[in-house]
C-alpha cells in the first residue's frame, strides 16, 4: 500500500525548494505549521540567514510570550524580525465585523510585503494547511490575494501530517494545540476592547495552569463560556471551584462549559 504521508511529505519538501531560491520570508504564529515550515526551508538552503521567520505582535495575539519560540528559532539559525502592529485600528476591525479575518489578513500581509521589499526578498510564506482548506477561513482570500505561497497546503499536508512531520525534526511545538486570534472569542458586531482582550488572555493562561490543554474563553459582557477539549472535561470539573473562583477574579460574572467541546 502506498504511504500518502510520505508522498505528501516528499511533494511539500520540492515545492518548498522550488521556492526557496533568494530565501523567502515566512509568516511565523509560533504554532505548528509555521514552525514546521521555518525548521523545513531551513534545512532546504544553503544559507539558514536567507530564511526570516516574521511574526506580526498585536493585542489580538492569544499569547505575548515568543521569547522561547525565538529561542528555538535560534537554533535553525534563520533570521526573524517581530513587528508590534496595531491591527485592530489598522484594518479597521474596531467593532468585529463578519470581514474581520479578511481585512486582518490582508493589512498584516501587507505589512509582512513591505518588510520582504526592504529586505529583497520576493517570496512570501505562511503554514496554512490542507485541512485548513476544508474550514471557513475568509483570510484565505487576501493570501490568494498578495501571492502568498502556502507549501504544506498545496502539497495535501494534513494537521496529522505536520504533527507527524515535526515529531520527526524533534521539533517542541509538534503537538501544540491549535490556536486562533482572540477576536474570535468576541461576537461579531461587538467591539475589540484592549481591556477585553487582555482578560481573555489572562483567563485562557489561567485556565491552562489549571491543566486544560486547550481553550477558548468566548465572552459577551461579562459572561465568559469555556470551550475545552472533550477529554479534559473531568478535568474542569474536578478544579471546578478554582476554575469559577480565578474567573471571576478576573471580572466574569458568569460562567459555563460550551458542551460542544474543542475538537482536537
Amino acid at each position: 500500500m502506498t504511504d500518502l504521508y510520505k508522498e505528501r511529505r516528499a511533494r511539500f519538501l520540492n515545492i518548498l525548494k522550488s521556492n526557496l531560491v533568494g530565501g523567502a520570508l515566512i509568516a511565523f504564529s509560533g504554532g505548528t505549521d509555521s514552525f514546521l515550515l521555518v525548521r523545513a526551508a531551513a534545512e532546504a538552503v544553503e544559507d539558514p540567514s536567507e530564511i526570516y521567520a516574521c511574526l506580526i505582535s498585536s493585542d489580538l495575539n492569544s499569547s505575548l510570550n515568543f521569547e522561547e519560540k525565538f529561542e528555538e528559532l535560534k537554533s535553525f539559525r534563520v533570521s526573524y524580525i517581530r513587528i508590534n502592529e496595531d491591527l485592530i485600528s489598522k484594518a479597521g476591525i474596531l467593532f468585529n465585523p463578519g470581514n474581520r479575518c479578511y481585512l486582518c489578513k490582508r493589512t498584516m500581509f501587507l505589512r509582512i510585503k513591505e518588510e520582504a521589499e526592504k529586505l529583497s526578498v520576493k517570496t512570501i510564506m505562511d503554514g496554512t494547511n490542507a485541512d485548513d482548506l476544508k474550514t471557513l477561513r475568509p483570510g484565505l482570500a487576501a493570501l490568494r490575494e498578495l501571492g502568498v505561497i502556502s507549501p504544506l497546503a498545496e502539497a495535501g499536508m494534513t494537521k496529522k501530517d505536520v504533527r507527524r512531520m515535526s515529531e520527526e525534526y524533534g521539533l517542541k511545538s509538534a503537538f501544540l494545540p491549535s490556536d486562533s486570534c482572540l477576536a474570535t472569542r468576541i461576537p461579531y458586531g461587538c467591539r475589540l476592547d484592549p481591556k477585553t482582550l487582555e482578560r481573555i488572555r489572562q483567563g485562557e493562561f489561567f485556565l491552562k495552569n489549571l491543566g486544560l490543554r486547550a481553550v477558548r474563553l468566548r465572552t459577551s459582557g461579562s459572561l465568559a463560556c469555556v470551550a475545552i477539549l472533550f477529554e479534559d472535561l473531568r478535568v474542569a470539573l474536578e478544579s471546578r471551584e478554582a476554575l469559577v473562583s480565578g474567573l471571576k477574579t478576573l471580572g466574569f460574572s458568569r460562567i459555563s462549559i460550551d458542551l460542544e467541546f474543542l475538537k482536537s
